[in-house]
């Protein structure tokens, strides 16, 4: 069983080079347009990885991980953060949320 990589970004067009690449390393990833759409994929598949971009409109990427967090509390939060934005003061704009399991 391959490892799915679920991926919210409201700009997935964009992103095709990153998942062709990941594909070609043995990933599923499902892509999804906004949060919500990310939250009911999440009804019907297991996935290991979800990536979520902060700025969606609709549902953003942390009002997304807070439902996240509420409806399955078992997942590991991971946000990927540099140390360079954290001393500017930026919050990051991508966030990973990891081994999640339904």
């Amino acid at each position: 069983m391959n490892t799915k990589i679920l991926w919210a970004d409201d700009e997935i067009d964009l992103l095709k080079p990153h998942i062709m690449f990941l594909q070609t390393k043995g990933y599923d990833v499902i892509p999804a347009m906004s949060g919500m759409e990310a939250l009911e994929i999440l009804k019907k598949e297991f996935v290991n990885i979800i990536f979520l971009d902060e700025n969606m409109p609709g549902l953003s990427g942390l009002e997304t991980l807070q439902r996240l967090k509420k409806d399955y509390p078992h997942i590991l939060d991971r946000r990927a953060e540099s140390p360079k934005a954290l001393s500017l003061g930026h919050r990051p704009r991508k966030m990973f949320v990891g081994n999640f399991a339904l």
